[in-house]
């Protein structure tokens, strides 16, 4: 069940910053001036159907769940902000029950949008790509990464020289599945932070300072540029284009894996942070 506080006491600042946008899953379906299903992902082995039985409002959360269906599994797509919602640096959270399973890859990420990627001479077919969260088939970790996705393959931005860890591992993952958690990203013009119950895990410099420029990327324009949001559920299997090692659900593997979002939150700082609504995201 839901423990949030009432619509009335959810904090209106964070990190020096208001709320300008959120979502607390209360009503009975997902609200279509907020999210659209948007094929994010493909794996051969899962059919994907965007129904109740795959996501669901329910409680006062959003609750996404894959299911084995014989050899193959049924999933819904990503559930995404593509439409109704870019945002350009500023701080945003989401409180979530995640599976920390085998076989398991819930996400929480954003791309940026063909609309508004700066022009970048000679290589304006690159998009960036934030993953706030990744769990790849792990019992107890996450991971987080930057991704420029183009013609010539992609790059991965590193952490920065005093925080060069790109992931989270918790201390006591006894009943990591039952538990909730507050998993979080403050985007600025020098900066991406990771944050996993308001702990700092990782940083990336995006400023013009960072490191992790070369003759082939000379620049890091798209993560200066407005990105959506992403939720996925998804899962490693035997056909899954890319997997870890190891990681592919096994027949022993109990599904269904359930991914429950009590709420997400956007703090931003009007007079210096963009956000981007409705009509104007596409």
């Amino acid at each position: 069940m839901k423990t949030e506080l009432p619509a009335n006491e959810i904090p209106q600042t964070k990190h020096d910053r208001q709320l300008v946008w959120h979502d607390e899953f209360e009503g009975d379906a997902l609200n279509p001036e907020k999210w659209r299903f948007c094929a994010t992902m493909v794996n051969p082995d899962t059919d994907y159907r965007n129904t109740p039985e795959h996501a669901r409002v329910e409680n006062g959360q959003l609750h996404m769940q894959v299911r084995r269906q014989g050899d193959r599994f049924s999933n819904c797509e990503g559930i995404a902000t593509c439409e109704t919602m870019l945002f350009r640096y500023g701080y945003v959270e989401m409180r979530a029950r995640l599976p920390y399973r085998h076989g398991a890859w819930p996400s929480f990420w954003m791309k940026g949008n063909t609309k508004y990627l700066t022009h970048e001479e000679g290589r304006n077919d690159w998009f960036p790509e934030t993953d706030i969260f990744e769990v790849f088939s792990s019992p107890n970790s996450l991971g987080s990464n930057l991704h420029k996705w183009g013609p010539k393959g992609h790059f991965m931005i590193q952490g920065d020289e005093n925080n060069p860890k790109r992931g989270y591992t918790f201390a006591d993952a006894t009943h990591l599945n039952d538990e909730y958690h507050i998993y979080a990203l403050e985007w600025t013009p020098e900066h991406m932070k990771f944050f996993v119950d308001d702990e700092c895990y990782y940083t990336a410099n995006i400023g013009p300072s960072t490191r992790f420029l070369s003759e082939e990327f000379p620049d890091l324009k798209g993560f200066h540029d407005p990105q959506y949001l992403i939720l996925n559920n998804e899962i490693f299997t035997v056909g899954s284009d890319w997997r870890p090692e190891g990681a592919a659900i096994a027949d022993d593997d109990v599904l269904p894996f359930d991914y429950y979002v009590d709420w997400v939150r956007l703090y931003q700082n009007p007079e210096t942070e963009t956000l981007i609504l409705g009509k104007d995201c596409v």
